[in-house]
């Protein structure tokens, strides 16, 4: 079992090097899974840094949102004093959101910021957490985002599913050959002893 694996083994290795000389694309193709790997790592070496996670999730987060209940336009900015460690991860705690206020009289704008877990009360008995409404929109994206991703992996995968079996159909026709070969050139001994 194990002299065929190794069998098996050499057979791939030598039809890979066949295969890269008769096709000059194949060093492109193992250059870009190299870039993509190198990518990888760098991205899961970005992400263990919590100023660059907080960042990245911020990223996700819209500029601003029109809650139509209380008929006004909410922002959002980067909270500069967040500390992961000290928020205990909460998001909320990432970013500050605030309404513009102009006043009428002298036009002057001023940022009316919204407590965490502050209640905006509209109509009778209707109320909206603005900040979850910012953190259900970045969830959105996030979604997108991670659906996007899944369908590059799924490409890759199938893709290196069917360099593999190429790899090995041309290892196959290879063993194939070498087998109809010796058969032939046999054939052929026993025609001249005789």
């Amino acid at each position: 079992m194990e002299s065929n694996f190794k069998e098996s083994a050499q057979i791939i290795k030598a039809s890979a090097k066949e295969t890269v000389k008769k096709h000059k694309w194949m060093p492109i193709v193992g250059g870009i899974i190299l870039v993509i790997a190198i990518l990888l790592i760098a991205l899961v070496a970005f992400l263990r840094s919590d100023s660059m996670t907080s960042k990245l999730v911020y990223s996700f987060v819209p500029e601003e949102v029109y809650i139509e209940e209380l008929q006004q336009t909410f922002y959002s900015e980067l909270n500069e004093d967040y500390d992961s460690s000290e928020s205990g991860g909460d998001f909320l705690d990432m970013y500050k959101t605030y309404s513009i206020y102009k006043d009428p009289v002298t036009g002057e704008e001023t940022k009316n910021y919204v407590e965490k877990n502050e209640i905006k009360y509209f109509g009778e008995n209707g109320q909206v957490d603005v900040n979850l409404v910012f953190l259900a929109r970045a969830a959105e994206k996030l979604y997108t985002v991670l659906n996007v991703i899944k369908i590059i992996t799924a490409v890759l995968i199938v893709g290196l599913i069917v360099l593999a079996i190429y790899f090995w159909y041309l290892s196959y026709t290879k063993r194939e050959k070498q087998a109809r070969e010796e058969k032939y050139k046999n054939k052929n001994q026993n025609r001249h002893n005789k």
